[in-house]
């Protein structure tokens, strides 16, 4: 700039621990000839010097005058070399607003976005083997927790409330392992899918199903917590029930990670990960081993249906209590006694 004339450099002073003018500290600096020189001729320069402009004037930014622009609006042409433009034209009062309501025509299909968003959250899963690793071993350990905490239930009093117990805690352990991960997952994607979904790449139901199925994998580790606190810990034997336990826990997880999804869809990241715990908690009390079903209030009633806490351990309980052949002793000692599984069914409301 002083070389061009467009700084009168010699009353200027640097405003740091110098006194020399702008143009006694800028005299070290080669020129950009002189650094375009240094790099052979055939560099192409990054920076034009003022004398020789990229946009000459005039074809680099323009001020607009007319009915869109009725106080003046500055515009960058890009190289263009039209002056006027007539025609229709679509206002939009943002940038966001005119992103989000440009979807392109056309574009590929729902199986093929859903074919390509699913590889790339395969990718995504192979690069995360610390978290899928951490996940794995904190379900064998909770499994091996569990199975030296209520290993070889019995068929008393005693028994069947381990059996309530270690149901319950299996279907908390759940929620939270699930949920919370899920909301992690999306937020380190919120800003992309924003932006893809405002450029029409994919549609929201594509996006969804492959991020689902992309997690189906990893219920693998919840097959092994499953299997081995089942068959230790005593549960009724039958293969059947045993498949319909899995089968419960699988649908658990999968109504945790929606859940999560939602909050993170909804939520800022910081909120989210306050909020998701805080409703767990909520779906905690009305999941049927702290409140009796039929003595919660007329105003909190709805909360059971939605609680998938509730759904979960209520089909654990009836998985497990349901069978004609469950039955247990009496301590003898006058207090109350569940002599088979449909007492305790009945007992808790299911």
């Amino acid at each position: 700039m002083p070389a061009e004339g467009e700084v009168n450099s010699t009353y200027l002073a640097l405003a740091r621990a110098t006194i020399e003018t702008l143009a006694e500290n800028l005299a070290r600096v080669p020129t950009i000839a002189e650094a375009c020189s240094s790099r052979g001729g055939g560099a192409t320069p990054v920076l034009q010097p003022v004398s020789a402009p990229v946009s000459p004037a005039g074809r680099h930014i323009t001020v607009l005058r007319g009915n869109l622009a009725p106080e003046t609006a500055v515009t960058k042409l890009g190289g263009k070399d039209a002056a006027c433009f007539e025609g229709p034209a679509r206002a939009f009062d943002g940038e966001k607003e005119e992103t989000t309501s440009a979807k392109p025509p056309g574009g590929a299909g729902w199986a093929t976005q859903f074919y390509l968003l699913l590889q790339r959250a395969h990718k995504c899963q192979r690069r995360d083997v610390v978290g899928v690793g951490v996940t794995v071993f904190l379900d064998v350990v909770y499994a091996l927790l569990l199975s030296a905490l209520y290993r070889g239930v019995g068929d008393d009093q005693e028994g069947v409330q381990n059996r309530l117990g270690c149901l319950f805690f299996i279907c908390l352990n759940l929620a939270y392992s699930s949920a919370l991960p899920s909301i992690n997952l999306f937020a380190a994607e919120k800003n992309i899918v924003i932006r893809e979904q405002a450029s029409g790449a994919y549609a929201t139901s594509a996006y969804y199903l492959s991020k689902l199925v992309a997690e189906l994998p990893k219920l693998s580790s919840k097959f092994v917590f499953c299997t081995l606190v089942y068959w230790i810990v005593g549960f009724n034997p039958d293969p059947t029930r045993y498949l319909n336990f899995l089968l419960i826990v699988i649908c658990e997880c999968l109504a945790a990670q929606a859940i999560g999804m939602v909050m993170a869809t909804g939520l800022p990241i910081g909120a989210a990960l306050a909020f998701g715990p805080a409703c767990i908690t909520v779906f905690t009390l009305f999941g049927g081993i702290y409140l009796n079903m039929d003595s919660i209030p007329l105003g909190a009633g709805w909360i059971a249906y939605v609680d998938f806490i509730y759904y979960a351990f209520s089909a654990l309980c009836a998985n497990e209590f349901g069978d004609t052949d469950a039955t247990f002793t009496c301590d003898g000692d006058g207090g109350r006694c569940l002599a088979d599984g449909a007492a305790v069914l009945e007992l808790y409301s299911f």
